[in-house]
């Protein structure tokens, strides 16, 4: 699943929140599945970014 929104949530610790709609099929799969995993892209790899 591709995120277009996300949040930083506390700083310490780092803690980021996602949110996917129950209507999504991703939704069901992490019901499943007992870990899941983040990825950030690096700013210099976002086209239109201004840097």
């Amino acid at each position: 699943m591709v995120a277009s929104w996300w949040t930083q949530i506390s700083v310490n610790p780092l803690l980021i929140g996602v949110s996917v709609s129950p209507e999504r099929y991703t939704y069901k799969l992490l019901k499943k599945s007992s870990t899941f995993a983040i990825n950030f892209l690096v700013v210099k790899y976002i086209k239109n970014c201004g840097s």
